[in-house]
């Protein structure tokens, strides 16, 4: 099974896309025409349509008490090899493993975990999970693709009361780690909803090569 890495320009393009001019909004970017993915898993990014989901969203007190969940289960189902970028001009060898994918009504839930190859403590640098708004110090970058619906889905985003985006904006996800060593440190994100038909789909870490045939668990 190929494995390739989505790059980091492509994300660029499709956070983008995912950020509302609404106070207190929660956004998430749901392609309706997107085209489909050269292979299933493949690694290849299909270009999520123009348009977003508005919900009526939580405050950004409920996003910080969202953000501090313990997630239970920490030990992935599977994982990937890959490299993050260090705080200087290099980069470290690190693993990503996916813990679950668990598809609800109106959201899913996507929780990963990272740790270091070697062991050692690594510094992570603000951009390595978040390229396009570092400043908000999350994981808006962790991305899952579903096959049945050809739609691209990143973390549900909102933009705070009085703010502007990009570093106004807050992410129903997982603050970004600042170093990660030999024990796997969990992260979550919580996403629009799957297709009901959606039994697998693909998880994009940034880094990492694309972790495919990921089954989803429903509630």
């Amino acid at each position: 099974m190929t494995t390739t890495t989505t790059p980091r320009s492509t994300r660029r393009a499709r956070g983008a896309l995912c950020l509302l001019a609404a106070a207190l909004l929660v956004a998430g970017c749901t392609g309706d025409d997107a085209p489909e993915p050269t292979a299933s898993g493949s690694g290849s990014t299909p270009t999520p349509g123009a348009t977003a989901t508005e919900l009526e969203g939580p405050t950004v007190a409920d996003v910080e008490a969202m953000a501090g969940e313990q997630v239970g289960a920490t030990e992935p189902m599977k994982v990937v090899e890959g490299e993050i970028p260090d705080t200087g001009d290099g980069t470290f060898a690190a693993q990503a493993g996916v813990v679950a994918v668990e598809a609800g009504a109106s959201s899913t839930r996507l929780v990963v975990t990272l740790r270091t190859t070697s062991g050692a403590e690594e510094m992570v640098p603000l951009d390595a999970l978040n390229e396009w708004s570092p400043l908000t110090m999350d994981v808006r970058d962790l991305s899952v693709t579903d096959p049945v619906a050809q739609t691209v889905l990143l973390p549900y985003l909102g933009l705070a009361e009085g703010k502007t985006p990009p570093d106004g904006t807050f992410c129903l996800c997982s603050a970004s780690p600042k170093t990660l060593d030999g024990d796997w440190v969990t992260l979550y994100a919580t996403l629009p909803p799957l297709d009901p038909a959606t039994t697998t789909v693909s998880v994009d870490v940034p880094g990492f090569p694309t972790v495919t045939e990921v089954p989803v668990t429903r509630s």
